[in-house]
């Protein structure tokens, strides 16, 4: 069976106190060493901004709205956009608003990487760009 999906992406950034808080990481600075004392990783400290989470979020749309027609994101239980390229993790709250209208509300943002990933809870949904 094939399924042809058009979809309207109407995005405004609404980030969390919690997400624009996290936009940058002091609190990781250093961290990441193993017990020889070399970093086995260093945190990436560049800014997550608006126009970063916008560009990810893009081009995960159509992943977006296959996963909600298939039921697998559902209102107010939270899923992660994920990029390595970008080295990007974007939780988000989805809450429907009526049958065709969604908001995607961003939760909090974490620069990850190979050696730092975001980690998320086993049930929950993990799309990829």
């Amino acid at each position: 069976m094939s399924v042809n999906l058009n979809s309207d992406f109407y995005l405004e950034i609404n980030r969390e106190n919690h997400a624009w808080a996290r936009r940058m990481r002091p609190d990781l600075e250093g961290k990441g060493k193993d017990l020889t004392g070399k970093y086995s990783y260093d945190y990436n400290q560049r800014e997550i901004t608006n126009s970063e989470i916008n560009e990810v979020l893009l081009k995960a749309k159509n992943k977006i709205a296959e996963k909600i027609v298939s039921h697998h994101i559902v209102t107010n239980v939270r899923f992660v956009v994920k990029s390595l390229k970008w080295e990007i993790a974007i939780a988000i709250q989805p809450v429907q608003k009526n049958d065709l209208e969604w908001t995607l509300n961003v939760i909090t943002v974490f620069r990850e990487s190979k050696e730092n990933p975001f980690r998320v809870a086993g049930w929950q949904t993990v799309i990829w760009v």
